[in-house]
């Protein structure tokens, strides 16, 4: 492996942690269905809220502070996504005050997960 991947797979691996470090996912939530369908409407309303919520962190593209586009983030379940989107941990602050609505709260798991 040569050096510059090897420095570049260093850093993703950093982000990444540094965005999911110190959140451990309960059970409940990681088996935990996601009610709202997955839609072009649903998704519109997650990324307006990702738009005025999580945007200034997160960046434009969720790449910043965790990278919402990466495979290792992917594996995560709706559920998981919920939890650590809306109950936070670690560097990621809590948002069950900030987003009361629980179908804005799926809608918004729905369009992180639809970041390319």
């Amino acid at each position: 492996m040569n050096k510059k991947l090897l420095i570049n797979l260093s850093i993703v691996f950093v982000i990444a942690t540094a965005f999911t470090a110190g959140i451990v996912i309960p059970e409940k939530y990681k088996s935990m269905k996601n009610p709202v369908k997955t839609s072009a409407t649903s998704i519109s309303a997650g990324k307006d809220l990702f738009t005025s919520k999580c945007k200034s962190c997160h960046g434009v593209d969720g790449k910043k502070n965790g990278d919402f586009t990466s495979a290792e983030f992917k594996k995560n379940t709706d559920g998981g996504i919920y939890y650590m989107s809306i109950v936070g941990g670690g560097k990621m602050p809590n948002f069950e005050k900030k987003i009361t609505d629980e179908n804005d709260r799926w809608n918004l798991v729905n369009y992180v997960k639809s970041m390319k």
